[in-house]
This record gives structure tokens, C-alpha cells and sequence, in this order.
């Protein structure tokens, strides 16, 4: 019992967070999209609260 307790907890340490792990090569290009909404920001009489969009596009020269 007490090893399935220590597996489980160092499961949730090492999974728990989010990892990064792509490579930048040369000439690699990526598209972001982003959608968000806040509560309080409100505009309009039909709408429930604020929101913005957007579109990123980058590229990697290297170094």
C-alpha cells in the first residue's frame, strides 16, 4: 500500500506541471491562435462578458 502511495504521488510531481520540449530549428515556422474570455468586462446589453482573439506567426532564424 505504501508503494502505491509513493508511485502515485511521484506521478502527480512529474505530471503535475507542464513540460516544453520543442526544438528550434532554422526556418521552423509556427502558428498560434488564442481565444480568451473575462468575466466583469462586460460590452454590450446582449453579451456576458468581454473576450479577445489572436493570431500569432513566428519564425526561427537560428543564431
Amino acid at each position: 500500500m505504501k508503494k502505491a502511495i509513493m508511485i502515485i504521488a511521484a506521478m502527480l510531481t512529474l505530471f503535475g506541471g507542464r513540460a516544453m520540449a520543442q526544438r528550434c530549428l532554422p526556418g521552423m515556422s509556427a502558428v498560434e491562435i488564442k481565444a480568451n474570455m473575462a468575466d466583469g468586462f462586460y460590452t454590450g446589453k446582449s453579451r456576458d462578458c468581454g473576450y479577445d482573439l489572436g493570431v500569432f506567426y513566428s519564425v526561427f532564424t537560428g543564431s
